[in-house]
């Protein structure tokens, strides 16, 4: 009867209805106008959010960036003990010292572009004089379509490195 009272051939005192549930809850245009309003101010204080932590994070990077400016500047030597310093961590220094690096095979950091090129970057571990082992940055190595990583060997010996 339901049916036949939407369509409009009634037959009878039903007053058309909407087909609701038995519990008598009704969706009203108002509950849901109030609903869409409460996701839309969520979801655009959420987006302001991140648009400020953007805006922090990109003061940091100027910083960071000035940072790196003012050592490569200056170029004044530290000795590479300094980077097992936990205190210095997010510190930049320009560091120089004596040492070899260790027959380990070498750590490539795969998918890094160069001016449009495929390849990696290739780090060797390094056991300065008188300090803990660290990984130093090789440089970086262009690979082929074949996917093949490149042969590489440290330099053998007692070696000076320097280094941001």
């Amino acid at each position: 009867m339901v049916h036949a009272c939407l369509l409009g051939i009634s037959g009878g005192d039903v007053p058309p209805r909407i087909i609701a549930s038995d519990t008598g809850a009704v969706v009203s245009a108002r509950g849901r106008l109030i609903v869409g309003w409460a996701c839309a101010l969520v979801l655009a204080t959420g987006f302001a959010r991140l648009g400020v932590w953007q805006l922090h994070r990109a003061v940091e990077k100027e910083h960071l960036l000035a940072d790196v400016g003012r050592v490569l500047h200056e170029r004044r030597p530290q000795p590479l003990v300094i980077a097992a310093n936990s205190a210095r961590a997010l510190d930049y220094d320009w560091a120089a010292g004596r040492g070899r690096f260790l027959a380990t095979p070498p750590l490539f950091l795969d998918n890094q572009q160069r001016e449009g090129r495929v390849g990696v970057r290739d780090y060797a571990v390094f056991q300065p004089v008188g300090g803990m082992p660290m990984l130093v940055d090789m440089g970086w190595l262009p690979i082929g379509a074949a996917r093949v990583l490149p042969h590489v060997s440290a330099p053998a010996g007692e070696v000076d490195v320097r280094g941001l």
